[in-house]
Parts: C-alpha cells; structure tokens; sequence
C-alpha cells in the first residue's frame, strides 16, 4: 500500500486547504480557526515529525500500512520528506520527486497553494467546489476537533482535525477516502479506506536557507531544465502550461 499512500497525502493536503474556505455557523468557526492556523505556519521557522498509517474502513484498527518523514518550514518555504516522496515549495516552485518512479514534478507554487490564499469573499464559492455538506466542532481545552463531512459524490466522505488552539499547530488528521479504483463505487464501508496523519516533536528553529534551493534538484537554462547529478537519471515533467 506504500505505492497509495503519497497519493493520499497529496489527497489529504489539498482536502485540508480547501476545507479551510467555509461559511456558516460552525463553518465560520472552523474557518476563523483554520486560518488562524494557516498564519502561523505562514510565518513560522519550525520542523517536526509525521506518520501516516493505512487502514480499510471496516477495519479501522487494522493498520496495513504506514509511513513516517519530516517537514521542515520557513514561512511559506517548505520541504517534505515522507517516505519515497520529496516535496519542496519556495517561491519559485513547487517540486515533487517520486524516487521509486524517478519522476521529478514541477510547477508553480501558486497553482498548488491557490485554495489557501482566496479571500474570504470567495469561501461560498470554494466550499461549493469541495463538496462539504457539514461541519461540526468539538472543544476540550486547548484541543479543536473539527470534522467535515462531503457529499456522496466526493472523493472524501470525511475528514478529522485536530488543532492544537494554543500552539496553533495541526496534531492529526484522519480521513475516510474511496479505495483506489473505486470512484464510482457507492459509500459503502469496504470500498474506502482510513488514512490517518499524525503531527510531532514541533521544534521553532531557523532552517538554512538551502534546505529550500532549487538547485538541489534541477537547474534551468532558459526553457530548458536539467536534474542535478543526484537525480540525473530521472524524468522531469512540467505540470505547469508556459513554464
């Protein structure tokens, strides 16, 4: 299951982004919240730890699989390690390495960051698109849980995360996702599977600048982009029209 697990993260990411972009009632809480969340990491120096467990939804206690990485931020600057998956954003771009593939991925940072970065005005708009139907929040001391549910078409049925309110940190999320060659299938429990992630050992220290260059991966001359020596053997594809 290791070959699926990057594709959730990805999954995962994007799911957490969008749900950001919400109105009301608890919506509007979670949005509130969730952005205050967004800020911090926007401008935080930090690192920490993540692990990401696998499990079919009719058996949620069964882990079948799991991953564990780093990321390391720098106000919007970030880099991910998780298991054959190197994922780096800078202001230049956004860069995907998938080892197992030898496939390097590259696009702008904006189209990959867009969801996080529409104004308020537009939240009606962007949860429209998502698919969520409801929301709902739960509060014990400084710990949030927020939980989204999506409609029957999406590829999420739900989604879990936990906040850290005084840290303003994202401790965990857990979502229910179809399996994959099932986006036709009905919601029922075996045809999804529980991807859970779990946040820790948050460290505030100053990432070296070069943690976030580029030119670790590729450089480019003109239109043209060319591996480092380290992934020289791989192929570079342009998810982005006019690079």
């Amino acid at each position: 299951m290791k070959l699926f697990i990057p594709k959730y993260l990805f999954l995962l990411l994007c799911i957490s982004f969008s749900s950001s972009l919400m109105a009301q009632d608890d919506l509007e809480k979670a949005t509130a919240l969730m952005m205050r969340v967004k800020n911090a990491y926007d401008s935080a120096n930090m690192s920490f730890q993540m692990k990401y467990t696998y499990a079919a939804a009719d058996k949620p206690n069964i882990i079948t699989d799991s991953l564990t990485g780093e990321i390391k931020m720098s106000g919007k600057d970030c880099l991910t390690s998780i298991g054959n998956v190197v994922l780096l954003k800078n202001k230049s771009y956004s860069i995907s390495i998938f080892k197992e593939d030898k496939l390097m991925m590259l696009s702008r940072p904006s189209e990959l960051t867009e969801s996080v970065q529409l104004p308020t005005t537009a939240i009606t708009a962007a949860l429209k698109k998502t698919g969520v139907v409801s929301c709902s929040m739960k509060k014990v001391k400084q710990m949030t849980s927020i939980i989204f549910k999506y409609d029957e078409n999406a590829s999420c049925k739900t989604l879990e995360v936990m906040i850290d309110e005084t840290a303003l940190r994202i401790m965990s999320m857990k979502a229910q996702v179809k399996k994959p060659g099932d986006a036709d299938a009905q919601a029922a429990s075996d045809t999804y599977v529980i991807i859970s992630s779990v946040f820790s050992g948050f460290k505030s220290e100053k990432v070296d600048p070069s943690t976030f260059d580029e030119h670790m991966f590729f450089t480019r001359t003109g239109n043209v982009f060319k591996p480092s020596p380290k992934y020289a053997d791989y192929q570079v594809f342009l998810a982005s029209p006019n690079f």
